[in-house]
C-alpha cells in the first residue's frame, strides 16, 4: 500500500517536472503570431493613409494574428492550429501577390511593391507560424516529453528573440506616403524657385 502510495507520487512530481513537446511548440508559435501581429499593429496608421482598405486588412490581420496568439496557449486543439494555419496562410497569399502581380485595388492597382525588411520579417514569422500549426496536427511527435526548465528557458529566450526582431522591424518602416509627401515638397520648392527666377528675369 506504502509503496503503491510513494509511487504514485513519484509519477505525480515527474509529471510536474515535465511537459508535452506539444506545450514548447505551441508557446513558440504563439510567440511568432505575436510578433507578426505586433508589427502589423505599428504599420497600421501608415496603411490607412495610403488607402482605407488597407488599413482595415492590416488592422484585421494584426489583431486576428494576437487573439489567435493567445487562443493557441489557452485552449490548443486541431481547430486552432487550422484557425491559425488559415489565417497566416491569407495573409502570406496576400503579401505574395503584392510583391509579385500588385494588389488589384488601392491608389496604384497592379503596381508591383518591393519587399522591405519589416515585411519580410511578418511574412518569415506567419510562415514559422504555419509550420507550427502543422506540427501540432502532428500527434506522435507532440506526447515526446520536454522538461519544465527546457520548456520556460526556451520560451523566454525566444520570445525575447522576436521581441528584438520585431522591434527592428518596424523601426526600420518607412511609410510610403512620406516619401511621396517629401518629392512634392521638393517638386515645389523648385517650381518656386524657377517662378521667381523667371519673374527676376
Amino acid at each position: 500500500m506504502a509503496e503503491g502510495t510513494q509511487a504514485n507520487l513519484s509519477g505525480a512530481m515527474r509529471g510536474s517536472e515535465s511537459s508535452r513537446f506539444s506545450d514548447l511548440l505551441g508557446n513558440a508559435t504563439a510567440i511568432f503570431s505575436a510578433g507578426a501581429g505586433a508589427i502589423h499593429i505599428a504599420v497600421i496608421q501608415a496603411h490607412f493613409d495610403e488607402y482605407w482598405a488597407f488599413g482595415l486588412f492590416f488592422a484585421g490581420a494584426a489583431w486576428l494574428q494576437i487573439l489567435w496568439a493567445i487562443w493557441v496557449v489557452a485552449r490548443p486543439s486541431r481547430v486552432v492550429a487550422l484557425t491559425g494555419i488559415g489565417i497566416n496562410g491569407a495573409i502570406t497569399a496576400v503579401w505574395v501577390v503584392s510583391r509579385t502581380v500588385g494588389v488589384p485595388l488601392g491608389p496604384e492597382p497592379g503596381v508591383v511593391e518591393e519587399a522591405e525588411f519589416v515585411d519580410i520579417v511578418a511574412t518569415s514569422l506567419q510562415v514559422l507560424v504555419i509550420l507550427g500549426a502543422l506540427g501540432l496536427l502532428s500527434k506522435g511527435a507532440m506526447r515526446r516529453d520536454v522538461g519544465r526548465g527546457a520548456l520556460v528557458s526556451s520560451t523566454l529566450v525566444l520570445g525575447l528573440s522576436v521581441v528584438v526582431l520585431a522591434t527592428s522591424a518596424i523601426i526600420s518602416f518607412e511609410p510610403h506616403e512620406e516619401e511621396s509627401t517629401a518629392t512634392d515638397e521638393h517638386e515645389e520648392e523648385e517650381g518656386e524657385a524657377v517662378a521667381l527666377f523667371r519673374w527676376g528675369g
